[in-house]
């Protein structure tokens, strides 16, 4: 089990499914530095089968003759293995990353709920939940666009009225719009579900505010997020009501 982890998480998970994939991205804002990228890249990946070659021999022995001609006598097996140290990590921009991959992942997990093709493009509005989320939006905001297929729009206000949905990642909440003239049976019954329970959600708000108890008892500044709180709920409200055409 863990042998097959590491190959998963190195070589299937990170290199391929995001490294890669960001690497595209990157190449195509800036096509000027594109060797240096892809000779970074090539790099990168012989390190990770000289890592991986204990656990595979053949299949990293195969993939290393292939990477570069003029190895036929050669052999990956004498090759010194990367070496480790925890002084050469730094932990915030592996953070950052699982944060990022997280968010696109849930992006993607929304679309398919929803039945929407990635070829469909899509917009969406982010919420940070804090100040280091809302700077690393800012400096991946073409990589999430890019890999989910979607325009980032500054707010709701920005937007008619098309179908929307849901979803929140750690330090995100996202919303997105798409388009469509009528609702299909199963965004129609998610849609309910969510309206209903925006009305709970709003009305145990409403229900706390009314409590004097609790209005003379609380902090300011709480009763200030209760409201605000049940506002953004309440314009929630209304916008599912819009497009389900409930009044």
């Amino acid at each position: 089990m863990t042998i097959l982890r590491l190959y998963i998480t190195l070589y299937g998970m990170t290199f391929c499914d995001w490294y890669l994939e960001m690497l595209k991205v990157k190449i195509q804002k800036d096509p000027s530095n594109a060797l240096e990228s892809i000779g970074n890249a090539i790099s990168i990946y012989e390190e990770i089968l000289k890592i991986l070659h204990p656990v595979i021999p053949f299949v990293t022995e195969e993939l290393w003759h292939l990477m570069k001609d003029g190895r036929e006598e050669q052999s990956i097996s004498f090759e010194k293995i990367p070496d480790s140290s925890e002084s050469l990590i730094d932990s915030q921009p592996i953070k950052d990353f699982e944060k990022i991959t997280s968010l696109i992942n849930s992006i993607r997990n929304l679309r398919a709920n929803n039945e929407l093709q990635f070829g469909k493009k899509i917009i969406a509005v982010f919420k940070p939940f804090d100040e280091s989320s809302k700077a690393l939006l800012e400096s991946m905001q073409s990589y999430i666009e890019k890999l989910c297929n979607l325009e980032i729009a500054a707010n709701t206000f920005e937007i008619g009225n098309l179908l929307t949905a849901n979803t929140v990642s750690e330090g995100f909440e996202v919303q997105v719009f798409f388009e469509g003239n009528e609702l299909d049976g199963k965004q129609a019954e998610k849609m309910q579900k969510d309206l209903e329970n925006l009305q709970q959600y709003v009305a145990s708000i409403s229900k706390k505010l009314a409590n004097q108890n609790f209005v003379s008892k609380a902090a300011p500044e709480v009763v200030i997020k209760e409201k605000e709180k049940m506002a953004e709920a309440e314009e929630k409200l209304l916008k599912i009501k819009s497009i389900i055409g409930k009044n």
